[in-house]
């Protein structure tokens, strides 16, 4: 009986090995093949493992196990059915200790006896960028934008930085945030400010990913200049806005309303403007403006009146102009006064009379007829004459007088 039992049992071993024949054994398994894709744009990689199976159709199930560097637990671990292929998606800023990578697998017939694991492949490619958004682009000083930092891929992130290449990091770590323009800037400043910016996407396990500079305009725009001026029927009012602007649109106002009264924009190198206006006989009126830049608008200008250019010979009535009046008559009298003790001392030095010498002079003269003389002497014969008798000189204030001069000719 003992000989029968075991001829049989012989015989079901024999049957069952020829039927089983042609399974997998686990230590027979061989070795897989690893194949690395290249890294997309969102970073991450297709890594294929490729089982080696003498008859697959046997196998209803494949088990495959993806390591990371020498480490001896699995990083990935996934299954296939229809394929003797294993596929795994990985992303490359998982990979923070290697890029190297190795895989085995296992069969249903005997899960827990792998195959030797393949060789190594290595991951090349960069690694995914951290995108920075900014909204808006520009704000003023007293404004606010919001600060994104992602991974094209979407990943959670441990936290985030927000660096300024001039300053440095920005306080907090949280990868979306609002800030103020006075917040960027640091310091003095000027009017119109440009900064320039990045992000870092930090992962819990993982390295950093580094976001492409972005430009960030902060506008602290200064209130501008303005001048006011009148000419016969029109009234001129220049605006002007600080050096580095330029481009801006200009508004006018007045006293008188609230709501500006004329708009025009300044050329592409210019930061002025000049407004025109008919003439008003309003004395109260005033003038102001304001600027606008990238959409932003500027503090309100000091106000001004406007004055007409004819207005400056009022000047004369200030008690400044009628003191600089005086000074000038005082300053005139003092050279006339000077001028006429020189000539003075000039006509006395030199010996001249200073008045003209208005005494009557008189003189005789005998005339004989022929040799013959004669006391005797007839009314007739006596002829009187005048002489203009000039002073050597004379002056403005002198006036001209005649004298006399008898002269009594006597003829036979």
């Amino acid at each position: 009986m003992l000989s029968r039992f075991s001829f049989l049992l012989l015989l079901i071993i024999i049957l069952l090995e020829s039927l089983c024949g042609h399974a997998e054994s686990p230590g027979k398994l061989q070795k897989p093949v690893i194949s690395v894709d290249a890294v997309q744009n969102t970073g991450v990689v297709n890594i294929s493992c490729q089982t080696k199976l003498r008859n697959p159709t046997l196998v209803t199930n494949i088990s495959c196990n993806l390591y990371i560097g020498d480490s001896s637990e699995k990083f990935r671990r996934t299954w296939t059915t229809s394929k003797p292929v294993c596929n795994f998606e990985v992303n490359v800023s998982d990979l923070q200790k290697s890029r190297e990578v190795s895989c085995d697998y296992s069969v249903n017939t005997d899960p827990r006896s792998p195959s030797p694991r393949s060789k190594k492949a290595n991951i090349v490619g960069k690694l995914p960028k951290a995108e920075l958004e900014l909204s808006p682009a520009v704000i003023s000083i007293k404004d606010s934008m919001n600060l994104r930092c992602r991974r094209p891929d979407s990943s959670p992130a441990s936290h985030c930085t927000f660096t300024i290449d001039q300053r440095g990091p920005i306080n907090g770590s949280d990868c979306e945030r609002s800030v103020t323009g006075a917040e960027l800037l640091s310091g003095s400043h000027s009017t119109r400010n440009e900064i320039i910016m990045r992000c870092v996407y930090r992962l819990d396990r993982g390295p950093a990913l580094h976001s492409d500079t972005s430009k960030v305009t902060v506008l602290d725009l200064r209130k501008p200049n303005i001048s006011v001026s009148t000419e016969h029927t029109e009234t001129h009012i220049c605006c002007e806005a600080p050096p580095d602007i330029t481009g801006a649109i200009f508004f006018l106002y007045s006293n008188r309303s609230r709501i500006h009264s004329k708009s025009t924009q300044a050329g592409t190198e210019e930061r002025a403007v000049s407004f025109t206006v008919p003439r008003s006989s309003d004395s109260t009126l005033t003038y102001c403006c304001r600027y606008q830049f990238k959409a932003i608008n500027s503090k309100l200008s000091d106000c001004a009146e406007a004055k007409n250019k004819d207005q400056s010979k009022t000047w004369l009535k200030t008690p400044a102009g009628i003191g600089v009046i005086l000074t000038v008559i005082v300053i005139l009298l003092g050279m006339t006064g000077a001028c006429l003790y020189w000539i003075h001392r000039k006509r006395k030095s030199s010996g001249l009379p200073t008045t003209p010498n208005n005494d009557a002079v008189y003189t005789t003269v005998n005339v004989s007829k022929g040799a013959e003389t004669s006391d005797a002497t007839s009314p007739s014969d006596v002829t009187y004459s005048t002489v203009a008798h000039l002073a050597p000189q004379t002056t403005a204030f002198q006036a001209q007088q005649d004298n006399v001069v008898y002269s009594s000719l006597k003829t036979d």
